[in-house]
């Protein structure tokens, strides 16, 4: 979805560009501007919503690198993904681990466990660290890196699942549960066709499905993130470009949305799987036209954040994105101070997983 400029922000949007009032001030002057997320410390945004002069980009999902800004602060993964639909902008590529100067603070990026190349910033500032998580995973995955739990003083954490009710089975378990599915319909002689965007959960599906012994099929889009995998080290299994005609005893991965729906036009036979956390919620995956729904996310759970924000040892938490209030009032009933950082509304596209 294209980003929204300073002329599209309706007033609702207006309204939700402010922190709550009562936080005291911290020594990394974090604010909220109509552009998104500000450490003043470091002249920096975090993710932001406009087109700003300098700007961190967590990972390259449109929802969080919407605008080509003047300097992007990320991965060198991040940059190649998005150059794939961003022709301007330049990029200030670092690996993970790495302490670089910027102005008075000192940036590192470290794995956040959500897409390939996606990253968590530090900012360390005046003897504190503060860690801006940007979309957060702690279980593993087959196609990125890890996320590691960076010791801070303030955390910026994501709330996406920040609701209880959000507990998700173990990721071997979901694994099984996709395999399992792909052989019963193969048998019954349907063709799977699984959900997944271009970058991350496509690409995760395209190799639990390829190291599960099936012959994978991938939308072009996907094939296209692929390469970047493939180039990285990232993505070492077969898999075929799409041709419906020849699906039949296969299976496919396709993002949701006008592609999916074409496919299950031109394959006879074409029964789709939704996959992601919001798969948790009952017929969900009846929004995207599925016939079968399997709980698999490259998000953070419930438990996992409140986790996270413990074992980072943080003083204070500003909780932003997702089911912030729920959030905020569990790490406060769990004796973490936390305050939510409204980033204004969110764009109109599917959940991510």
């Amino acid at each position: 979805m294209p980003c929204p400029t300073e002329d599209r922000l309706n007033s609702a949007d207006q309204l939700l560009l402010f922190a709550e009032p009562d936080w005291p001030p911290d020594p990394f002057d974090v604010r909220v501007r109509a552009e998104g997320l500000y450490v003043g410390c470091a002249d920096l945004y975090l993710d932001a919503r406009l087109k700003v002069d300098r700007c961190f980009i967590s990972h390259a999902h449109t929802d969080h690198a919407c605008a080509a800004h003047g300097v992007t602060v990320c991965t060198s993964a991040t940059a190649r993904f998005m150059r794939l639909r961003l022709r301007s902008g330049e990029f200030d590529v670092h690996p993970f681990g790495r302490p670089f100067p910027w102005g008075d603070a000192r940036l590192t990026l470290h794995p956040a466990g959500h897409v390939l190349g996606s990253a968590q910033l530090l900012v360390e500032y005046g003897g504190q660290r503060l860690v801006y998580t940007g979309d957060i995973k702690l279980g593993p995955s087959l196609t990125c890196e890890r996320a590691k739990v960076v010791p801070c003083d303030v955390l910026i954490c994501e709330s996406t699942f920040g609701l209880e009710k959000f507990r998700f089975p173990p990721v071997a378990q979901a694994r099984r549960q996709i395999a399992h599915l792909a052989g019963e319909l193969l048998a019954a002689d349907r063709v799977p066709v699984f959900l997944g965007y271009s970058l991350g959960r496509g690409p995760e599906l395209a190799a639990i499905l390829a190291q599960a012994g099936f012959e994978v099929m991938v939308e072009e889009s996907i094939g296209q993130h692929l390469r970047v995998y493939r180039e990285l080290g990232w993505f070492d299994w077969p898999v075929r470009p799409l041709d419906p005609r020849k699906a039949r005893g296969r299976v496919v991965v396709t993002p949701a949305g006008p592609a999916a729906a074409a496919i299950a036009r031109q394959v006879t036979g074409a029964e789709l799987v939704y996959v992601s956390g919001w798969a948790m919620l009952a017929g969900y995956g009846r929004r995207f036209g599925a016939d079968h729904a399997v709980c698999l996310s490259d998000h953070a759970d419930f438990d996992d954040l409140l986790r996270l924000a413990g074992r980072t040892g943080a003083r204070k938490v500003y909780v932003t994105h997702g089911y912030t209030r729920p959030l905020r009032d569990s790490l406060a009933a769990r004796g973490i101070p936390s305050r939510i950082l409204n980033v204004g509304a969110p764009r109109r596209r599917a959940r991510s997983p």
